[in-house]
């Protein structure tokens, strides 16, 4: 992907909700390990508290589960 199209930002947890809701997607992309799968990530709940969508990589358990 080029470089132009995504920005990596680096904010304080306390800034982090208005950019979550400038978002459209949240990524969520872990490493297919045993301890992943059975994790419920709080990157996860972040994204659906700002009502994103979330692409990733059918790694996580509870994603699975609960979309």
């Amino acid at each position: 992907m080029p470089k132009e199209n995504y920005c990596v930002l680096h904010i304080a947890y306390s800034d982090l909700y208005p950019y979550l809701c400038a978002a459209d997607t949240g990524i969520l992309f872990r490493e297919k390990v045993l301890i992943n799968w059975v994790s419920r990530p709080t990157k996860y709940l972040e994204y659906k508290a700002a009502g994103l969508s979330i692409v990733h990589n059918n790694t996580v358990g509870f994603i699975q589960q609960n979309g």
